[in-house]
């Protein structure tokens, strides 16, 4: 396999969720206005989905261009509750 080139090369979007610092009732319209998002980015975008707690990093969905599966990993996400 070659490695990307300029010409090949593409960017991603990288959504971080900082579940140690937001209230409990900002969290759920955080999910909303993330699924909007991902409503409207092309097609092709690659979008992941990481969050930050007190304990560290932790890995919701991976990069992808897989929007379907981004909004059903968010939808079946549960805060961790601080």
């Amino acid at each position: 396999m070659r490695p990307p080139t300029a010409a090949t090369s593409t960017g991603a979007t990288v959504i971080l969720i900082d579940e140690a610092h937001i209230a409990w009732p900002d969290m759920s319209n955080a999910r909303q206005q993330i699924l909007k998002f991902i409503a409207t980015v092309a097609p092709n975008e690659r979008v992941g989905i990481y969050t930050m707690t007190a304990m560290g990093f932790r890995v919701l969905q991976e990069i992808t261009t897989d929007h379907a599966q981004l909004t059903a990993t968010l939808n079946k996400w549960m805060p961790t509750a601080q």
